[in-house]
């Protein structure tokens, strides 16, 4: 009996969908997109789900996922640590980047130069908005 519900107990967990996230990504399977979106405001979801599955989305997203994807970045770039760990501050630069990647750029810009925009995210958003020494385009960050 006890066996029995340790595995029940399993069942209650949902997968790690990072590194789903990570496959999905390497493989271009633009039709998970939809889905890690989801993720991105599921409280079930890890921290670390959660910065792999907007690292995925700056690949896959498409203009169906903005709306998740902005609501995201909207309700997490003003956060501070602690509240925040670090990787959830990655997933929110990845979210930046796949808006700027989608062309949905003005949220982005203004969170650059609001003073409610964490410190330590400020930056990095500065950073995405940049210029490429080479080319004028924008720079992808490093996660």
């Amino acid at each position: 009996m006890q066996g029995a519900c340790l595995t029940n107990m399993h069942l209650l967990r949902p997968p790690p969908v990072g590194p789903l996230a990570d496959a999905l990504a390497a493989i271009g399977d633009k039709r998970a997109a939809p889905l890690l979106a989801a993720h991105l405001g599921d409280p079930a979801s890890t921290s670390d789900d959660v910065k792999r599955a907007a690292a995925a989305l700056v690949v896959l997203a498409g203009p169906a996922e903005a709306p998740a994807i902005e609501a995201f970045f909207a309700q997490y770039r003003a956060v501070e640590a602690p509240e925040v760990d670090a990787a959830v501050q990655s997933a929110v630069v990845s979210a930046a980047e796949a808006l700027l990647r989608l062309g949905v750029r003005a949220p982005v810009v203004a969170a650059a130069g609001d003073p409610r925009t964490s410190p330590a995210l400020e930056q990095r958003l500065v950073a995405l908005l940049e210029p490429k020494a080479s080319g004028g385009a924008p720079r992808a960050s490093a996660h």
